[in-house]
């Protein structure tokens, strides 16, 4: 009887143990993916500087032709983590700033983004709203291929929605 104690002790302990390894694994998994992201971000801001791009459109919520191709987005330079932004959306001018943090990712920085106040139809200012809505939510962004994209979340989730963005020539 004690022998078969024992034995059942020492199996929980051992299969503790893996799951306790499996855990720290997974979690070092994510770590290193984090770290590789802002790795790939970082390098990849320097060549945002001084450059444009237009709004191609959204991947899972597409808008209307009428407004792809209109709204877009150009950087200056890039000063350590910060990046600073201007464009179009489509009715309004804009600027800002946004930031890669080692923690959170990327981060718009909504605090000091201004933007013009004209107005339009219904239509154009809620495409308006909805493209900075988009913008604040964005977490990680990556160049490819002649185009930049920004994820509204996490990255390698496929349900993720994608601004599309192709640079001007």
């Amino acid at each position: 009887m004690k022998t078969c104690i024992l034995l059942s002790l020492a199996v929980m302990v051992a299969l503790n143990g893996s799951c306790d390894q499996s855990s720290r694994d997974e979690h070092g998994a994510a770590e290193t993916e984090t770290s590789q992201n802002l790795s790939t971000m970082l390098h990849a801001a320097t060549s945002l500087e001084n450059t444009k791009w237009i709004f191609q459109n959204f991947a899972h919520n597409p808008v209307t032709d009428s407004h792809a191709d209109v709204i877009n987005l150009a950087f200056g330079d890039t000063q350590h983590n910060t990046i600073v932004y201007h464009g179009r959306a489509i009715v309004n001018l804009y600027r800002g700033q946004m930031e890669i943090d080692a923690k959170k990712g990327l981060v718009i920085k909504t605090g000091p983004t201004a933007s013009t106040l004209m107005g339009g139809s219904e239509a154009d200012l809620k495409m308006d709203d909805r493209y900075h809505d988009s913008m604040a939510k964005a977490t990680f962004f990556e160049l490819k291929d002649g185009f930049l994209y920004f994820y509204l979340g996490d990255k390698s989730d496929p349900g993720t929605e994608i601004m599309t963005f192709k640079k001007a020539e």
